[in-house]
């Protein structure tokens, strides 16, 4: 993954895209 920028919208679009497919994200 792109670690470059940290982009709250990017990682909560990330984090629902890994639960949509039944993956357990720790958010933090």
């Amino acid at each position: 993954m792109d670690g470059s920028q940290h982009d709250p919208e990017v990682d909560a679009a990330r984090t629902d895209c890994l639960e949509s497919q039944g993956i357990t994200v720790m958010r933090f």
